[in-house]
Formats: structure tokens, C-alpha cells, sequence
């Protein structure tokens, strides 16, 4: 597993205080969302902690940047030493806005914004998806490159705009794979991907673990 961060040694989880903000892939279509999972893992179940699932089904990010001084600021918790917003939204940008170079900026409007609240971030890089159970005049090959793309700038200028990078693109099973053979792509896998777009309970269990990695090794001591 590759996880890039910034080391922020000596923050204490316990009283720990996490938001989850995106759109379905957070509120957890499909399956049992990545938030509730992490819950249940270790060290986090133990802890006293917070963690809030504000994730709304077809949010775009521009609709995230205006919302998010009411939805998400409003949660933050002077007495944890761990006030952290973990982002996942870069897929609907680029399906409805069609340029992963502005969807990414977009994303860093939003990333600052928070940063600027003296919140922690924690980026997503994009997983494998395909729109086209949604819109089957969706071109998965050209939408799968924008993806790719967008994970390209994201995985280059994270540490301008983040405290630590979620890199689920580099999972197996998650990763936008290159094949010519639209049957082998990872999105179509039943196993991770309940409808090409949104994930299983396994697939988010996945996603739980790379945020719960991702943490420990930003925090540890």
C-alpha cells in the first residue's frame, strides 16, 4: 500500500473528530459506506472519537465549496487535537463539467478553504468508474483518461493543498487499469463495484483501510 504524507508527529486520535464529505461514493451507494467501516476498525473503536458522514448522493464540488462553511466548519471541535476532513469528490466534476484540470482546482478551492478553518485534509485520488449505467452514452475509455488524468495533478500538488494524500488509485482492485478490454476493467468487477460507479461493502471496507492507514501514519508519534 503507497501512502503519501506529511508527518504531523504527536496528535492524539482519542476525542479524535473526522468529516467525510463527497458525494455517493462517500454516503455510501451501494454498500456499507467507507465512514461507517472505519468506525469499526481498529484503533478507532476503541477511541473516543467523532465521525460524521456528510456525504450527499450527486454532489459536485463547486456545490461542496458552497456548502461546506455550514455543513462541515460547524463541526469543528476546539477541544480534539485531530479536527480532520477527508475530500472525495472529483468524479461528478468531471462527468458533468467534462475537464479534469479545473475539476482539480476545484478540489483545491475547497481543500484551502478548509485548511484555511484550521481543519487537517485528506485527499482522495480518483478510483476506477464508468457512468454508464447511468448514461449509456458515456464513453468509458475517455471518461476512465479523465480520471486518470485528474490523479496525474492530484498525486503531483497535494502537498500544496493537503495534509495527506488517500491514494486508493494504487489498489489492485481500485486502480483505473489500463486493458483494451472493456470486460476487464476493475469498475466492472461485481466483487468491488456494485453498479460500474459506485462500490460494494468490500469495496468501501477497501477505501476504510487506506483512510485508516493514511491517518496513523500522519499522526504517529
Amino acid at each position: 500500500m503507497i501512502i503519501n504524507f506529511i508527518k504531523n508527529r504527536g496528535l492524539s486520535l482519542n476525542n479524535c473528530n473526522i468529516v467525510c464529505d463527497g458525494n455517493s461514493l462517500t454516503s455510501g451507494v451501494g454498500g456499507t459506506s467507507y465512514p461507517s467501516q472505519l468506525a469499526l476498525l481498529s484503533p478507532f473503536n476503541t477511541l473516543q472519537k467523532t465521525i460524521s458522514n456528510v456525504g450527499i448522493s450527486g454532489r459536485q464540488t463547486s456545490q461542496l465549496i458552497s456548502e461546506a462553511p455550514t455543513k462541515v466548519d460547524t463541526l469543528y471541535n476546539s477541544n480534539s487535537q485531530f479536527n480532520c476532513v477527508l475530500f472525495y469528490e472529483i468524479h461528478n466534476d468531471i462527468y458533468f463539467n467534462g475537464n479534469a484540470r479545473a475539476a482539480v482546482d476545484r478540489a483545491w478551492v475547497y481543500c484551502d478553504a478548509r485548511r484555511f478553518a484550521k481543519w487537517k485534509l485528506g485527499i482522495f485520488t480518483c478510483a476506477d468508474a464508468s457512468l454508464i449505467n447511468s448514461n449509456p452514452s458515456v464513453d468509458e475509455t475517455i471518461f476512465r483518461g479523465k480520471l486518470n488524468e485528474a490523479n496525474g495533478y492530484i498525486k503531483s500538488e497535494w502537498k500544496n493543498h493537503a495534509n495527506f494524500i488517500i491514494d486508493i488509485s494504487s489498489n489492485a482492485h481500485l486502480s483505473i487499469n489500463q486493458t483494451a478490454d472493456v470486460n476487464l476493467f476493475n469498475c466492472h468487477n461485481p466483487a468491488y463495484y456494485s453498479d460500474k460507479e459506485h462500490h460494494t461493502t468490500y469495496g468501501y471496507a477497501i477505501i476504510a483501510n487506506y483512510v485508516k492507514n493514511a491517518i496513523l501514519e500522519y499522526t504517529k508519534k
